[in-house]
């Protein structure tokens, strides 16, 4: 939320409020058949790109009125995805690590070639350009644009992380689940 504006993700759709949610408009309309979405980040004043299930993306550079499908490589679900300051897109895919576009979505790179990493179900950009991202067998953190790895120091006593969020003041926010069980619990970096 900025200037009183506000972009909102509805199982159905994309939503847009100027006035501090008091009205909503539909700002995801023509693509109704691709309305489960699943994640969505703003980049600058008008572009939007959001993901729906699998591996479908779109893109907007006019704050929704025209959408775009981007082709995402291969068959691999995006899980995630975040926008660095660059512009740079970074996505956590299912079954294939951590992939870069450096041209908006046009192209896509694997970014987690050395590592092999598995599902990626959750990645972050913190406010320095570190980027995070969580497979199984841990958080990897890059701070070279994606360019080299390496796993952090992140051992929650047998504890599964299920996703996380990286805040504003570079704090991560994580949810997992307890060894054995599926108690989820919120925990964050200090």
């Amino acid at each position: 939320l900025s200037n009183g504006k506000a972009i909102a993700v509805g199982g159905y759709g994309i939503y847009k409020s100027t006035d501090f949610g008091e009205n909503w408009t539909v700002k995801s309309s023509g693509i109704q058949s691709y309305t489960n979405v699943n994640q969505i980040h703003l980049y600058g004043d008008n572009e939007i790109y959001f993901t729906c299930s699998d591996n479908i993306f779109f893109r907007s550079y006019d704050s929704g009125i025209i959408w775009e499908m981007l082709k995402f490589p291969g068959s691999y679900s995006i899980h995630s995805f975040d926008i660095d300051k660059k512009g740079n897109l970074f996505v956590g895919a299912g079954g294939n690590g951590v992939w870069k576009s450096t041209d908006k979505g046009e192209s896509w790179h694997s970014a987690t070639d050395t590592l092999r990493l598995s599902c990626v179900p959750s990645i972050g950009i913190d406010s320095n350009g570190v980027i995070y991202a969580l497979s199984i067998s841990g958080i990897y953190i890059s701070s070279d644009d994606g360019e080299f790895w390496q796993k952090a120091d992140n051992d929650f006593h047998g504890n599964l992380w299920n996703r996380f969020k990286v805040s504003k003041n570079n704090l991560l926010y994580g949810i997992f689940e307890r060894e054995g069980g599926y108690e989820n619990q919120l925990c964050f970096s200090d």
